[in-house]
């Protein structure tokens, strides 16, 4: 019962990526079918999802980056403070980006979620063909 409990407080708290993410993949799918003719074709289908779920995905992989602070190099780039009439550090950059960062906002989650199932509902589709 707790794990119900878990999973219908997450899907409060984030339905909005989610859904979001799942209408974007929803509408990549129909875009790859309309562009090749055949909503009537199976493979369509599973090609269509599976572009869909991989864009998500890597997005998602590409949120967990940035998350982790693989972009501050960039960032440091554009945005480096002068402290005291001296320009702030790379590495007091990222230790001050990392303690911004909050650990409750892992919006990369939703992604991987959602772009592991519609690849998963691909490769489904794809070995009932």
């Amino acid at each position: 019962m707790r794990f119900w409990m878990f999973i219908g407080d997450y899907f409060k708290n984030h339905w909005i990526r989610l859904v979001g993410a799942t209408v974007y993949c929803l509408i990549i799918c129909a875009i790859y079918n309309w562009l090749n003719d055949g909503f009537t074709l199976a493979l369509n289908y599973v090609n269509g999802l599976f572009i869909a779920g991989a864009t998500i995905f890597c997005f998602g992989l590409l949120i967990l980056v940035n998350y982790f602070g693989g972009f501050d190099m960039f960032s440091y780039l554009f945005r480096a403070k002068i402290v005291n009439n001296h320009r702030e550090t790379l590495y007091d950059y990222s230790v001050r980006k990392k303690a911004e960062r909050r650990p409750s906002l892992m919006g990369f989650i939703d992604y991987l979620i959602v772009g592991t199932i519609f690849m998963l509902i691909s490769s489904i589709i794809y070995w009932s063909i």
